[in-house]
Order: C-alpha cells, then structure tokens, then sequence
C-alpha cells in the first residue's frame, strides 16, 4: 500500500477531531471519551503519518504477493484503540475486515468514509465476523475473549491479544517534572489502557505527597463525567473496609503486596524492599506487562505515546501480517 495515500489519515483525523458535531456523536456512543482526550489521541498519533517513516517501517519487511482477508475485531477502551492495527494491515497489503467495537465507531468510519478510494477499497466493515468471512484473525480482548474466539476461529490461522497493564518504577529521587509525567502516564484515558500506569513500586519509607500533588495537578479537562461516579463509589468501598490510605483527590491510592491488573479508579502501590525484591515483582508480573515507565525503560510521560514501531504486546504485528 502506498504510504502515500495513508499519510493522508494524518489531516483527515485532524479536521475530525476539530469538528465540534463528530465530537458529540463519539461522547455520545462512550461516555468516556471527553472531546479533549479524544484530541489528544489522535495529537499522539502525529508522527504516525511521516510518509518517510511509513515506508522505512514497510521496507523492513517483505512483499506480500497475495494479498488476504484479515479480520479485525477492535477493542474500545480508548479512542481509535485499534487505528494501528488497520493500519498495519493496509501498509502490509492486505485486505481489513474490520469488526469495530460498538463503544469505538464513530470516528474510525468517518476516517475511512474520507480517505482516498484505493483505501476505502480495502477496509470492510461488518456487524459479526465468521471463519469463512477471513484468512487470518488479529483481535483484542480479555483474556475471557481470546478462549471464546480461539474456539470459534478454531481453524483460521490468528494471533490475539489478552489482558495487559503497565507499571512504574520510582526510587524516591524523581523530580516534579517527571511525577507530572507519571501522572499522565497514569490518569490519561482514566487508566483504561494497557498502557496505563496502574501500579507504582516505590522504595521503603517513601513519601507519596509528592506523587500526590502531581496527580492532583493534572489537567481536569480530560476527564469524563463519569470518572468522578466511579471514584465517589472506590473511596465509599474504602470506607467501608476502614482502610487507612493516603488522600488523592485524582485517583484512589490503594496499598497491595504484588504487581496485578488494574481496577478502574485505583492505583497500586507496591513497596519493594531492596533491589532484588524490586525485580522479583517485576519478573511475576512479566507475562502481563505491557510498559514498564523508569529511567530505563519507557521515560516517565511517554507510555501514552506510542511511536509507529511500538507494537502492542512487543508482537510485530506487520511481521506476522506479511509472513501469514
């Protein structure tokens, strides 16, 4: 596919984000997508559309001579979640069928309904998918998900994604720049995302005001409505099980002894007491781990920022795509 004609998607999706009436249409089939955040999707999605970049990533890889039918079947947990993997398997050469979520329609149609012809004539849309319908399945969704369609698409050659979180590494020394960054990292998408920040290790004795007040100073504007229902009814919980943790207006802090998924509204902490203890958690939970943010991994206010290379998972998606 020429990247080209992709590259097109970058001022197509800027004119959508900007149009006051497709705002509303996404809010209101999700609730959770703040015009704001939808914006600042689709800001992340900027570099995507480097012409130079696409074609240095397709070269990468080999010609696909046979194009195929790809199902796609997206998750919706945040704004034009599953755009990468269209994407890839158009820049692969490949056919979508794409089943979007029900929660995530809206400006991924609209997306498609404005691109040029050669690339609407490779993306289908449908309500269901059937094994018949497709050569190769990619889908995302729970772990619940994945063995329901691994039966069902029994005989159709797939790769799916389960359930994924991300973490942070703090060793007591981050300055307020970089709490600012993990506040992002955290609160960006409610924390719906696998690469959301939904446990903080931290050393002993250390002091959580400071991660506090970054939380607290985040941008308010990027937050649904209903984000304040879901921490009215977490600090309620709380209450009821007389736990002592520390105030934060943004999010509910809640202490745990080991690195686990998210609950929407809550942030882990997890005290590790040396070094070794520190990457023993690391090491339980590395099945499950999508981003690990320190000074050594992913920088502290990038793991919402996810460069076109960045594949889901650290599965090369166009890989798979141009050897299926």
């Amino acid at each position: 596919m020429d990247a080209q004609l992709l590259a097109a998607w970058g001022p197509i999706l800027e004119g959508l984000v900007a149009d006051e009436a497709i705002l509303d249409q996404v809010l209101a089939e999700n609730e959770w997508f703040a015009p704001s955040l939808v914006q600042h999707a689709v800001a992340c999605m900027r570099p995507w559309w480097d012409v130079a970049e696409l074609q240095k990533l397709r070269a990468c890889y080999p010609v696909v001579h046979s194009p195929k039918r790809i199902g796609l079947i997206l998750a919706g947990n945040l704004p034009l979640v599953g755009l990468h993997d269209v994407l890839m398997v158009l820049l692969s050469g490949h056919h979508a069928i794409v089943k979007p979520s029900h929660k995530d329609r809206v400006l991924l149609r609209a997306l498609i309904a404005q691109s040029p012809e050669a690339l609407r004539a490779r993306v289908t849309f449908v309500e269901s998918l059937a094994p018949g319908d497709i050569d190769f399945l990619l889908a995302t969704g729970s772990n619940a998900t994945a063995r329901q369609l691994a039966e069902a698409f029994e005989e159709v050659p797939k790769f799916m994604r389960q359930n994924r979180f991300s973490v942070a590494v703090l060793l007591g020394n981050e300055n307020q720049q970089q709490l600012a960054g993990l506040a992002k990292d955290i609160l960006t998408y409610h924390g719906m995302g696998c690469r959301s920040v939904s446990s903080v290790l931290v050393p002993p004795n250390y002091d959580l005001m400071s991660l506090v007040r970054a939380l607290e100073a985040f941008e308010a504007t990027q937050f649904a409505p209903i984000w304040r229902d879901v921490l009215r009814y977490e600090r309620a919980v709380e209450v009821v099980l007389d736990r002592q943790e520390p105030a934060c207006e943004a999010i509910v802090l809640q202490y745990s002894t080991s690195l686990k998924p998210p609950k929407i509204g809550i942030l882990n902490v997890v005290t590790y007491e040396t070094d070794v203890d520190r990457d023993a958690l690391l090491e339980a939970a590395q099945a499950e781990l999508q981003c690990i943010v320190d000074d050594g991994h992913i920088a502290f206010g990038h793991a919402q920022m996810p460069a076109l290379e960045d594949f889901a998972d650290s599965v090369d998606t166009l890989a798979i795509l141009t050897n299926c």
